[in-house]
């Protein structure tokens, strides 16, 4: 996924990264797999200056991550 979101932001396309990467979380039930999406996603937001919004992408990250430990 690093190296996609690598790609995207070679050719100044860093808003398609971030389309791969929601579906990516749309699509996924691996817990790996989508903390990496949570945490590049959430990467590529606070560099478009939507760091807000990648706030709380990480918050909700970590509430999954919490709830699939209880």
């Amino acid at each position: 996924m690093q190296k996609i979101q690598e790609a995207y932001e070679q050719l100044g396309q860093k808003a398609r990264a971030a389309d791969v990467l929601r579906s990516v979380l749309k699509d996924s039930d691996n817990t790996t797999i989508r903390n990496a999406a949570y945490m590049l996603l959430a990467d590529n937001l606070k560099d478009t200056g939507r760091a807000d919004e990648a706030l709380e992408l990480l918050r909700q990250g970590l509430a999954e991550n919490i709830k699939a430990t209880k």
